[in-house]
């Protein structure tokens, strides 16, 4: 049996305790934790799963960590109604970070032509104060030049040990490009690993090089018209980050600690372009793993039976997970397993009905 595009938050507790019973009869449960499945509070549908979506104990320190790459140049001088739009990226960058847990870490960046450093890679709530005091001071002038200034926010990410490094980068200026090897920036992101999300406010940004930056970290290019809006967009961009349900990119997938017992072993997938970002509960079996070491399919027993949990998510513009075949002897096309291989088949043995494949 397998639940997909469910919500599993709306299954009523005579659904919950009907799927208990027939697994703990013997049977097997196929959960397939999709964006949909998953979507607001699960409830007790959790307790039935192999894995959870809370936090474990210990895993807490520097699960994220953000850079905040500025634009201070002299064109943030202007003004939004009332306000200068310095100002509204002033109280933007303050109020996101309070959002952020007090273990994150939290970096910030602001350029014109050079890169100017408010407080390097910090817990936030070390940084905190160092970084109102350099938001306080700070005063647009100068040119627009990104270039080094993500140079740095990458370098300064890339010795930290966080489960995912993210990069927000906010600008209202078209960017020089005299002497800058842009092709090599984009090569830079993409191989870092780190996500990048790009505000681009105001009435000529530039999005050539902004699309760029976001199209090689697999990240989100938002058009703010009204930088008026900002604080409102940064916080939720930023919460997003913090608290993500989804992880989207391109993913490895690796064999894990069960998979040798379950005929997975040598199994070549192609990679996720998503997944569902859970935990192992301590009584589950991790058949595969993504290349951060997060569940991919995980099993557990229940009674006589098991339950299974699969992440892999299609990405948010499009219907693929992964990047399937898409012709196959003896399958349908883009189908899994690929290439004709069998489907691994799960038993749970013991007295009962016997069997339990799935």
């Amino acid at each position: 049996m397998s639940k997909s595009g469910l919500p599993l938050g709306s299954l009523s507790p005579a659904g919950l305790a009907a799927l208990r019973g027939w697994v703990a009869g013997g049977g097997g449960l196929l959960v397939v934790l999709g964006r949909r499945a998953t979507e607001g509070y699960l409830g007790p549908a959790e307790e039935l799963l192999p894995v959870s979506f809370s936090v474990p104990e210990g895993v807490q320190e520097a699960t994220v960590a953000i850079a905040f790459v500025l634009d201070k140049s002299a064109s943030m001088a202007g003004r939004a109604g009332t306000l200068r739009k310095i100002d509204l990226l002033k109280e933007a960058v303050a109020q996101a970070v309070e959002v952020m847990r007090p273990e994150d870490v939290v970096a910030a960046v602001a350029f014109d032509r050079d890169p100017h450093w408010l407080v390097g890679p910090s817990p936030a709530q070390d940084a905190e104060a160092e970084l109102y005091t350099a938001l306080r001071a700070l005063s647009p002038s100068g040119g627009t030049d990104l270039y080094p200034a993500v140079e740095e926010a990458l370098a300064a990410l890339a010795p930290l040990r966080a489960r995912l490094k993210h990069i927000l980068l906010v600008s209202d200026g078209r960017t020089v490009r005299e002497g800058r090897d842009f092709p090599t920036l984009y090569r830079e992101v993409a191989d870092s690993g780190v996500g990048l999300t790009a505000i681009a406010v105001g009435p000529v940004p530039d999005t050539e090089v902004l699309g760029e930056l976001t199209r090689a970290a697999g990240g989100s290019l938002l058009l703010l018209p009204d930088i008026r809006e900002l604080p409102r967009v940064l916080i939720r961009e930023t919460q997003r980050v913090v608290r993500p349900r989804f992880l989207e990119g391109e993913f490895p997938v690796q064999p894990g600690p069960a998979a040798p017992g379950l005929g997975l072993h040598e199994l070549s997938l192609p990679p996720l372009h998503g997944y569902t970002l859970t935990f192992p509960k301590p009584t589950a079996e991790v058949a595969l793993l993504s290349a951060k070491a997060d569940p991919v399919l995980a099993l557990a027993r229940l009674g006589l039976g098991r339950v299974a949990a699969l992440t892999p998510i299609s990405p948010a513009a499009g219907p693929r997970i992964g990047s399937l075949p898409r012709t196959c002897p003896g399958s349908c096309p883009g189908s899994f397993p690929p290439c004709g291989r069998r489907p691994p088949r799960w038993r749970s043995p013991g007295p009962g009905r016997g069997g339990g494949c799935w």
